[in-house]
Parts: C-alpha cells; structure tokens; sequence
C-alpha cells in the first residue's frame, strides 16, 4: 500500500521509539515488487549532485568569448580568470583551473558542459530556488516532493529493486522526498544494526507455512489484523527489516571498500592533495558510500550534496577549492565506477540553485545571481560545450538581466528531461509526472540540447 506524508510522520515517530537503529527510517520498497515481478531491473543509474550556496557559473565556465567579462576593471576586478590560467574548451569558453581533473573527462566526450541554465522568474532565495530545483515545480515552494522520487516511484524497472534510491545526506533532500519513503543517510558506517553475530537474529524470517516468523520481518510481517500498530509502521518496518537482511547477505562493509580504477576519495587519514578539509571529507566518503551500494546491492539513484557556494566574500580562493573537490569526485566515479563496467549505463548531474552577479561586490566576492551552469557526464553522454560559443552567446549577455545578471537559455527542466528520456529510458507520457508540466512548455529554454546521441 501506499504510504503518505501523514502516515510516515507517524511512523518516524515510531521509529524513533522503537529504537531500531537511529538513521535508517527511510526505506521501503519491496511492495512496489508485487506488480512488477517479472520486469527485469534497470541497469540504469543516476547520480544528483547539488552544490548549494550558488555556484558562481561564470569562473566555472569562464566566458572568455564574451568581451564584457574581459573588462576587468568592470566585471571582476579580482575575480577575473585570464585565458592563460584556465582550461580552454572551445575557443569561447574555458573551466577554471582547479577544473583539471574534470577535463579529463571533457577530453574523452563524457562531460557535458551545459551554460546559462535557470527558469522563469528565477528566484534568489536560496530556498526557494533550492526546492525548485529538486521538487522542478518553479513557483511552488512548498511542494516537499522532489523529482527523483517520483521516478523511483513510477518508473517500473525500479519496482525490483531493495535500494533502488538513497539519499546520502545530513537530511533528506527535496529531490528525494514524497509519497514513497527513500531510504537517507550521512554515513554507510551508521546504516546498519551494529550487533555483530545477533544480526540475523534480530532480523529474523518472515512468517510462512503457518510459522508466526521471527524477529524484526517476523513482528512485521504478521497479517495486518495481527499487527497492532498502524499499518504504515507495519510496512515500513517490514521492508527495514528486508533492507537489513539486504546489507546483510551482501555483506556491506564501508571501512573494508576498495574502490577500483584507481579511484580516490580523500578523507582525513588519506588526504591526497586536500588539507585539512572536513566539507570535502564528507562529500568523497558520500560518493564512495553510493558507488559502493551501487556495485554491492544494485543502487540505482542516489544523491550528494556539496556546500559553501554562498561566495558573498574572498571567493577566490575558496571557490577554487570547491571546484577542485568537484572535479576530484567526477573523475572518481568515473574510475570506479568503469572498473566495474558501470560507468555507461551511469550520468552524473552537477547543479546549483543559481549562479551569482556579473559584477564582483566590495567584498571581492559576489552576490545571489540567475543563469548557472550544469555538468552531465557519463559514458553515453554526448560531451561538449552548450550554450557556449559566439552562435549562442553576444557580448553583453552577461549582463542580459537587470544589468546584474547572466540571462538564462535553457530550462533546467529541459536537462532532466533529457536525462529520463534518453538515459533512464523512462517513457513520455510518464515524463510529466516526473517533471510536472513539461510537456506544455514551448519555447526555445525548452528544446533538448541533445545531451544523447
């Protein structure tokens, strides 16, 4: 059955009471099994990295091309990358330099590098333009339901799987939530019972035969006129019980992943070539925690975060050190996950809220803005430059809004849209439950940019 917002505010509660384990109470999928029994899983993977704060899209993907950028003087007096220190794409536009590594990717086709990237009427709220990005319902703030859960929870080839989607995170994202619970996390290390050889026996059998079961699928698995408690506590706690018994068999162990191709993902202990940088510990152990699911109990979704875009001051050298863990974690996911033959059948989309002013404030950093940038890379996708060169770009469009801000080309909604359609290979008419509306939107913002070949 169904399990909706009312319900599972009830049944975190009881989660919590019951005790069974602190972090895990997002997770049930097995229901959705029932109807689709005889759909083969999807090979299909997606991974959501959001960059909150706004990422300044224009010393990311710098716009050399664009002769206002140019007019240091003007723009970005201390900001300003020069051509000789950044990585040229296409003539017209450039990465920043701490973008290395994810140049590598842009060498091999796998990275597409997507400019000038908003929606109408685009908020400077963080909030609001974070909830729009993730719930892709711009205009509808409190919509608390995001865009991957509605794929998990109606594209069929998900249907058969345990972990279909997680979002590994200090909360929930908005991307993941809705009517069908996902499971959240911070840290793989805390996903689990943590009582050693009693775990299969707190687990249990569901019941069967005329056994009553035991243990956790045992309790939860009785018939509904059994169970005492509400009948979404009921399913929830029947399919944690699954999960468990899911890491369980697979034997998931976070500390013991060796991650293949080379792949890094610096951490205090191993730091590589990052100091003494808790923000970028947590996010590559994140990426490494999804990678690890997706290979040892078949993740198809998952979700990051990455913050401190907000740049209002001495961005600089700070929003180098961002970018830096960006491209270190691309081109890991690209090492590890290719070492298991998954990295074709994965796309990796980098977001932001919003990009940031044209102009550098009095504090040598900038201000909330419009257009941003995305990345989308992946083995099958067609890389390159869009909306990026002297065909899509006239001098001064850097200042096309308001005289502050870079105007935007392409809806983001469009990006998603291509990534379900020509990745996940979700049907149409499913898309506009995914993306709500896009099917009537026209316009030039809403033509694919044709991230698929």
């Amino acid at each position: 059955m169904a399990i909706h917002r009312r319900e599972f505010l009830r049944l975190g509660a009881a989660g919590a009471t019951l005790g069974l384990l602190s972090p895990l109470f997002r997770v049930p999928f097995l229901n959705q099994a029932v109807h689709a029994a005889t759909l083969g899983p999807s090979s299909k993977r997606l991974i959501f990295v959001f960059l909150r704060g706004g990422n300044d899209s224009l010393n990311t993907v710098i716009p050399h091309g664009d002769a206002d950028y140019n007019d240091t003087a003007d723009a970005r007096p201390t900001l300003y990358i020069p051509p000789s220190e950044s990585i040229d794409l296409n003539g017209f536009c450039a990465l920043h330099p701490q973008l290395d590594k994810a140049h590598e990717l842009f060498l091999a086709n796998e990275l597409a590098v997507i400019h000038r990237v908003a929606y109408p009427n685009q908020s400077r709220s963080h909030f609001s333009s974070q909830q729009y990005w993730e719930n892709s319902v711009p205009g509808d703030v409190g919509l608390e339901e995001g865009w991957l859960n509605r794929l998990i929870a109606n594209h069929d080839p998900f249907a058969t799987h345990e972990f279909p989607g997680a979002s590994i995170a200090s909360r929930v994202q908005t991307a993941f939530k809705g009517d069908l619970p996902i499971p959240q996390f911070s840290n793989l290390n805390d996903y689990h019972l943590n009582i050693g050889a009693g775990t299969a026996k707190f687990i249990g059998a569901a019941p069967s035969g005329g056994s009553d079961g035991s243990g956790i699928l045992g309790v939860f698995g009785a018939t509904p006129d059994a169970f005492p408690f509400d009948t979404a506590i009921r399913d929830n706690g029947l399919v944690m019980g699954h999960s468990l018994d899911a890491l369980e068999v697979a034997g998931v162990d976070a500390n013991n992943y060796v991650p293949g191709g080379g792949a890094t993902y610096p951490s205090s202990s191993e730091p590589g070539d990052f100091v003494d940088d808790g923000r970028a510990w947590t996010f590559f152990r994140r990426l490494r925690n999804g990678v690890q699911l997706m290979k040892e109990v078949d993740l198809q979704v998952f979700g990051v975060d990455l913050s401190g875009f907000d740049t209002h001051g001495n961005q600089a050298g700070g929003h180098g050190e961002l970018l830096h863990g960006v491209a270190h974690g691309l081109r890991s996911l690209k090492q590890d996950l290719e070492s298991s033959g998954m990295w074709n059948d994965t796309v990796v989309v980098v977001a932001s809220e919003f990009g940031r002013t044209s102009r550098e404030n009095g504090n040598e950093g900038t201000d909330h803005g419009e257009a941003g940038a995305m990345f989308v890379a992946g083995g099958n996708v067609n890389g390159g430059v869009y909306n990026g060169d002297a065909s899509t770009w006239s001098t001064g469009d850097i200042y096309g809004v308001n005289d502050k801000y870079l105007s935007h080309l392409t809806d983001f909604r469009t990006v998603y849209g291509e990534i379900l359609t020509g990745h996940m290979g979700v049907p149409t008419p499913l898309i506009d439950t995914v993306v709500p509306g896009l099917d009537s939107l026209t316009g030039p913002a809403y033509d694919p940019v044709g991230l698929f070949l």
